[in-house]
């Protein structure tokens, strides 16, 4: 130890040259190892949704599909009309009216009273019913403010008129 310098206590050797010689990434690994399963988690969640949205979008056509199917059965001329707007309820009870005036309702010939007691049964199974009227076009109008109005009575306010 003569002049060849002061010791600061460190070996060169025990570090090399340049500092540490080895970076230990196993942390590194780890957190890319966990944001690979969060991203495989999101995946797999949003395609499960789209595939409920998919499904559910396709019910409500097949139902639409279904009540223009009956409409035409029921020899309902629609009128035409521009698109206001969509929604997608979970419960729609669709009242038709064909050009002589007898009323339908999901598909059955109904009475009056008989659609009023309907409604309220609507009502009560869900206050959030969509109510669909399709009128022919040669029906009064004074005939489907009728139907308006029992619906209106009966609190139902989700109410749309049914066009091609």
């Amino acid at each position: 130890m003569g002049m060849g310098g002061l010791s600061d206590g460190l070996d060169d050797d025990e570090f090399g040259d340049d500092g540490f010689s080895e970076i230990n990434i196993t942390p590194l690994t780890d957190v890319f190892l966990v944001m690979l399963i969060i991203f495989f988690l999101a995946a797999v969640i949003s395609i499960k949704d789209e595939k409920k949205r998919s499904d559910r979008l396709k019910q409500e056509k097949d139902e639409v599909s279904e009540a223009l199917a009956k409409s035409k059965e029921l020899n309902i001329n629609l009128p035409a009309g521009g698109v206001a707007g969509t929604s997608s309820p979970q419960d729609k009870l669709i009242i038709s009216m064909d050009n002589k005036g007898a009323l339908f309702a999901a598909g059955q010939p109904v009475t009056p009273e008989q659609l009023r007691v309907k409604l309220q049964k609507t009502y009560i199974a869900n206050p959030k019913t969509q109510i669909s009227i399709q009128a022919d076009k040669g029906v009064a109008h004074g005939s489907v403010v009728t139907i308006l109005d029992m619906a209106h009575q009966e609190n139902l306010t989700q109410i749309v008129i049914a066009t091609n």
